[in-house]
């Protein structure tokens, strides 16, 4: 009798481990959906789209980008949440829909630290504050005094109540003691359109999108987040180097990749592998660049752990920056 039981045994776990191996050989067997929740020519979207084509030819996997906007990138994070954990959907986007605005907006439908399985992060990039030319400012000190002869303030485009572009702005009215109203956008694309129009006053973008108007003068470069200048704008200082030095003014974003929660492991880590071998590649790798982005390509415990440690600091610059509990 042990002997049938053992042989039993052995014969499932062979059965299982077949299975295993098969699964992991017939992956993917159909169209994989990366969900970008920002438009389409936004720095997530290009990014994504230039790192799916290069993970396509190496791999030959075939995937699609599905732009889902809205709610500072919250609906399309709800999509990937919500959707199947069998490989075929994945988020693609900055930490503003997986922490910040996760964690402040009541319309949230999703938890971001048990709904999602971490994949890797892409790369980290500061965000640039923009003016119109015909403002007449072309530093912080100047802006700052022509806000505060403003009795009605200006206007500023962001993308979400937590998102690093509207906690600078709180921090610097609460630090300066001048009006800055905050216009939500759905992307930072059509922010700085309105800016270039004239609707709003203010806005930050990512430096890829910003560089082209300010070397035209289309557009003035005031600072950026981040510890670090930008590659792409290195005349451009940051806040800190302005003396605006809280943690608020230095944490920079960051752009990555996550699954839902009940996606094979195997899975994820297939993906986070293809992922860096992609990002190995010397044409992406200075397409990435390019785009203002410092490359991190990690993997998905070391991504795991830089996002347990930034949930642990993001709610305190919220509630330092909005003044809410």
């Amino acid at each position: 009798m042990k002997r049938i039981l053992g042989a039993s045994a052995f014969a499932l776990a062979a059965l299982t481990q077949v299975g295993t191996v098969h699964a992991s050989d017939t992956y993917p067997d159909r169209p994989i959906r990366w969900v970008v929740p920002y438009p389409a020519g936004a720095p997530t979207d290009t990014v994504a789209r230039k790192l799916a084509d290069v993970m396509s030819k190496k791999t030959g996997w075939k995937i699609y980008i599905e732009n889902k906007t809205g709610a500072a990138g919250t609906i399309g994070a709800a999509d990937v949440a919500r959707s199947p954990g069998d490989g075929y959907s994945f988020l693609v986007s900055t930490g503003d829909a997986l922490v910040a605005n996760a964690v402040s907006m009541k319309s949230v439908t999703y938890d971001p630290k048990k709904d999602f399985a971490l994949v890797s992060q892409i790369g980290s990039a500061g965000y640039v504050m923009l003016v119109g030319p015909q403002l007449g400012v072309n530093t912080l000190s100047e802006l700052i005094a022509k806000v505060r002869s403003t009795p009605a303030g200006w206007n500023v485009g962001v993308t979400g109540p937590a998102s690093p572009q509207n906690l600078i702005t709180r921090a610097l009215a609460k630090k300066t003691g001048i009006s800055l109203n905050t216009v939500p956008y759905q992307g930072s694309a059509p922010a700085v359109q309105d800016v270039l129009s004239g609707n709003v006053e203010i806005t930050y973008t990512g430096a890829i999108l910003a560089a082209p108007f300010v070397e035209k003068k289309m557009l003035t470069a005031i600072a950026t987040n981040g510890p670090n200048r930008s590659a792409l704008l290195p005349d451009v200082p940051t806040f800190a180097e302005l003396g605006y030095a809280d943690p608020v003014f230095l944490a920079p974003t960051w752009l990555g990749m996550a699954a839902p929660a009940k996606t094979p492991q195997n899975i994820i880590e297939q993906t986070a592998r293809s992922v860096r071998e992609a990002m190995a590649d010397p044409e992406l790798n200075a397409f990435v660049k390019g785009q203002g982005f410092d490359v991190i390509a990690n993997t998905p415990e070391e991504f795991r752990a830089a996002f347990e440690r930034e949930f642990e600091t993001i709610p305190l610059l919220i509630k330092d920056a909005l003044g809410t509990n």
